[in-house]
C-alpha cells in the first residue's frame, strides 16, 4: 500500500473509445436501484452485471444475470471488434506474470466488467471481497485492485479521492445506515490523492483503501471492474 494508482495513458486510443461509448449508449445504460449519493442528478446508470447489488441475495439470481451479461458483452466486443477488458487482463498479467482468468464459482462464472456512467458523486466507500458474504468464493481472495478505463471527458471534476486508509472489519460499525457509504471523519485525518479523469487512461488502485467520487460536468462513462489475488497467488477478475 505505498503507491496510491498506476495510470496507463492513452491506453484506449481516440477511435476506439468513441466506437465503445456509441455501442454502449445504444444498449442503453441502465440507472442503479440506489442512490450512490443524495444529491445524484442524474442518477448513476450502468450496463452487465454488478457484484455488489446481488451480495445479500440468492447466488442463483446473480449467476443467471452474469450469464446474460457475458453474452451481452461478447456482442459488444463482436461490434466494436476488439475485446477491452482482455486487453486489460493481458497488459496486467504479462506485467504481474501471472495469467488474469475470470472468477467462478463451481463451473459458474462471475461477470466481469462493468459500463457505467457516473456524472454525479460517489460517497466515501470501499470495495474489498473479504468483507462480504463467505458464501461467495471471491471473499477468499487476499488483496484487491479496481480498474478504470476512462471513455468520456467529464470536462471538469469526477476525481476519484483515494485515501491511505484500509478498510477494517470494526469500520462497518461507522456505515451510514440505509446506505453503502461510510462516515467521513474515518478519513479526516488520512493522506488522500486526486486520480483525475483524462480520457483513454487506464487507472489501478487499491480499492480496500476508502475512496469517493467527485461530481462532474459531463458523463463520466467507464468500462471498470476488479481484480483479486487468490491465496494460490492467481489473479481472477470480476465485475
Amino acid at each position: 500500500n505505498e503507491i496510491a494508482y498506476i495510470k496507463l495513458a492513452d491506453f484506449f486510443h481516440a477511435t476506439e473509445r468513441a466506437s465503445l461509448v456509441e455501442a454502449l449508449l445504444r444498449r442503453g445504460l441502465r440507472p442503479y436501484d440506489f442512490a450512490f449519493d443524495s444529491t445524484n442528478v442524474p442518477a448513476a446508470s450502468h450496463l452487465f452485471a454488478v457484484h455488489y447489488l446481488y451480495e445479500q441475495r440468492d447466488p442463483a439470481e446473480y449467476f443467471a444475470h452474469a450469464a446474460e451479461s457475458r453474452k451481452e458483452y461478447g456482442s459488444l466486443c463482436a461490434e466494436v471488434g476488439f475485446d477491452p477488458a482482455q486487453r486489460v487482463f493481458d497488459w496486467l498479467g504479462g506485467a504481474m506474470q501471472v495469467p488474469v482468468r475470470i472468477a467462478s464459482q463451481g463451473p459458474l462464472l462471475y461477470s466481469h466488467v462493468i459500463a457505467r456512467d457516473l456524472a454525479a458523486s460517489s460517497r466515501l466507500h470501499t470495495d474489498f471481497a473479504p468483507s462480504i458474504p463467505s458464501h461467495w468464493s471471491i471473499s477468499a481472495i487476499t488483496a484487491q485492485y479496481s480498474w478504470n478505463v476512462y471513455l468520456t471527458d467529464p470536462e471538469s471534476g469526477g476525481e476519484c479521492v483515494l485515501y491511505h486508509r484500509l478498510w477494517q472489519p470494526e469500520d462497518d460499525q461507522h456505515l451510514i445506515p440505509g446506505t453503502y457509504a461510510h462516515d467521513a471523519r474515518l478519513v479526516a485525518d488520512a493522506e488522500r490523492v486526486a486520480i483525475g479523469v483524462h480520457p483513454g487512461d487506464l487507472v489501478l488502485f487499491n480499492c480496500r483503501n476508502y475512496h469517493s467520487v467527485r461530481q462532474s460536468a459531463a458523463p463520466r462513462i467507464t468500462l471498470s471492474g476488479h481484480i483479486g489475488l487468490t491465496l494460490d497467488q492467481q489473479l481472477i477478475a470480476w465485475g
